[in-house]
């Protein structure tokens, strides 16, 4: 389908998104004052890459990203360089795909606010899709600190584990299995609530931290370890374009001892990376979506988020169909 793609739309560099520099991908969303959970090319490289082919596409419009899945294919955040150039663009797919309707996942609500205020944006009809209402935005030196009664709790836990019995390593071909292992376990004794496929796009996601981010500054990607036994993850990054925001992309804690667990690894872990967001000098960290599971957003609510921000998928078509 991609030579097809390639022959229709004269003029449009495509690139296999492998060839593409990791800054060049980031450089999508320059613009963007508070990065989503997506805005990355870690997002790109994994999760976004199971089960697709993924292109880079580059024109007098701008960049954006194409993905291909399931014989259909989509747009990815879209940096719109011209504007009348971005509607000859979406044009283009209409008149050469026969298409009535271009889907375009992961912008944010600056990118949806700069697109329905622009005039010239309006010959198309526009549905957006709520795609997440509320990614959790921590404030890193608040969680570093840990002052007050209401974090007792999270401080003992610290306290308890990571200056006594747990140690942390990087991620590398030696210890990736203990990384599985612990998402393996995880998923069966405390994430079985959710969907397989998710469990499935985790565990290519990690693989591929391990084949494209192993030991870059900017990336934290490391196993903890008590006792010799792997019992939790962490997978975060730096922002390339706002250095103050990191994201939290990957976090699991083995808390059951059905697991092989043990109680609190969790918040421990978490503890670690906050202390290891200050130490890449973050001062905000985003750890993705809220949710609908009681569990999981009274634990991201302990932790006191100072922001939430939105994401949205857009379809675009044209009016008086």
């Amino acid at each position: 389908m991609i030579d097809v793609i390639k022959n229709k739309l004269s003029g449009i560099d495509i690139k296999p998104i492998s060839e593409v520099s990791l800054d060049t991908i980031d450089a999508l969303f320059a613009k963007e004052p508070f990065p989503i959970f997506e805005h990355s090319s870690y997002h790109v490289l994994s999760y976004l890459s199971y089960e697709s082919k993924v292109f880079f596409l580059a024109g007098e419009f701008g960049q954006t990203i194409l993905v291909l899945r399931d014989d259909n294919f989509f747009l990815f955040s879209p940096l719109v360089k011209d504007d009348k150039e971005f509607n000859q663009f979406i044009e283009c797919f209409f008149e050469q795909f026969n298409y009535k309707k271009l889907l375009i996942q992961n912008i944010s609500q600056f990118w949806l606010d700069s697109f329905v205020n622009d005039p010239i944006f309006s010959i198309w009809n526009l549905e957006v899709h709520p795609r997440s209402k509320e990614e959790v935005v921590y404030d890193v030196e608040l969680l570093t600190e840990l002052k007050g009664k209401e974090f007792a709790k999270l401080r003992n836990t610290r306290n308890k584990f990571l200056n006594k019995v747990m140690h942390f390593n990087a991620v590398n071909s030696s210890n990736l299995e203990d990384v599985l292992t612990v998402l393996e376990n995880w998923q069966r004794y405390q994430g079985f609530k959710y969907s397989k496929n998710r469990y499935e796009k985790e565990q290519f996601s990690l693989r591929k931290f391990a084949e494209y981010f192993a030991g870059l500054d900017r990336f934290c990607f490391e196993v903890g370890y008590v006792e010799e036994v792997p019992l939790c993850i962490v997978a975060m990054h730096k922002n390339n374009n706002n250095v103050d925001f990191g994201t939290l992309y990957i976090i699991k804690g083995l808390n059951k001892s059905e697991a092989g667990g043990i109680h609190g690894i969790s918040d421990a872990a978490y503890c670690y990376c906050f202390k290891k967001a200050k130490e890449m000098g973050l001062k905000y960290l985003n750890d993705g979506e809220l949710g609908h599971e009681e569990g999981t957003r009274q634990h991201k609510l302990r932790f006191k988020p100072v922001q939430f921000l939105k994401s949205y998928d857009v379809v675009i078509g044209r009016k008086n169909l």
